[in-house]
């Protein structure tokens, strides 16, 4: 999937973003008396449980992306929000179907 990705689109640079702790959401969360994600079905124990991958990432040229208590998400929506501002066209790449979100004139 990947090698297809890179070959289709072209990217001039890539970045994979990792989830940390999430305290932030929670935090806004508990502000509006809301239990996070409340009744979703547990996260999948793959990606950064994994820890060959982000050498993996490093060894393509590309950049690994995690921030203490946001979640990947937060990461790649700030990113594409604000590459969008600047005019820089970004694919999003994702399964979170929240990803959605994010397309725009400028982000696919």
């Amino acid at each position: 999937m990947l090698f297809k990705l890179l070959s289709d689109y072209k990217p001039k640079g890539v970045a994979v973003a990792w989830d940390t702790r999430p305290v932030h959401r929670h935090a806004i969360a508990e502000e509006a008396d809301v239990v996070y994600k409340e009744g979703r079905r547990p996260m999948a124990t793959c990606s950064r449980a994994v820890p060959v991958l982000p050498p993996i990432v490093e060894a393509f040229g590309y950049r690994n992306l995690e921030f203490e208590g946001w979640e990947a998400d937060d990461v790649i929506a700030t990113l594409a929000t604000r590459a969008g501002e600047a005019g820089i066209k970004t694919t999003v790449v994702s399964t979170d179907r929240d990803a959605f979100q994010l397309v725009s004139d400028r982000s696919r």
